[in-house]
């Protein structure tokens, strides 16, 4: 889905695609909200991050009761929770878990960098690193 539909990826760089409205318009709508969102400084930007930074728990809580309620949904975290050990020699095991990784926490590198320059002098970044990283992980198993 994602390769075809939602990218609709070439064959290689030689052939260039086309833009896709459906993209191009949600990026412009992303904009805009941004826009608005830093607007009127940054004691409002303040009040944008409790709203960004909960929400998406709020959808991952409903998504999991979700999927809990399904049918087969024990196997499923069966499945989860209880690994093949012998995957673990396949090399194409641990590609996917470093590049969930780098992607995980890659995402949020920008933002902890620039709000870092917000912090007082002698501020524990080493606590706040423990912080940020227990709690990208606990968001991704729960994910």
């Amino acid at each position: 889905f994602w390769e075809k539909k939602a990218l609709e990826q070439t064959g290689g760089i030689d052939e260039p695609g086309g833009l896709k409205t459906e993209l191009v318009i949600t990026l412009g709508i992303a904009w805009v909200i941004c826009y608005f969102c830093i607007w009127k400084g940054v004691k409002w930007t303040g009040k944008v991050v409790y709203f960004t930074a909960l929400f998406p728990y709020f959808l991952l809580t409903i998504l999991f009761i979700r999927g809990v309620t399904l049918d087969g949904a024990s196997q499923g975290l069966e499945y989860y929770l209880k690994p093949d050990f012998s995957r673990l020699q396949d090399s194409s095991v641990w590609i996917d878990a470093a590049t969930q990784i780098f992607f995980s926490y890659g995402l949020g590198l920008g933002a902890i960098v620039a709000l870092g320059s917000y912090n007082k002098y002698h501020n524990n970044v080493y606590k706040d690193a423990l912080i940020v990283c227990s709690v990208n992980s606990c968001t991704s198993i729960f994910a």
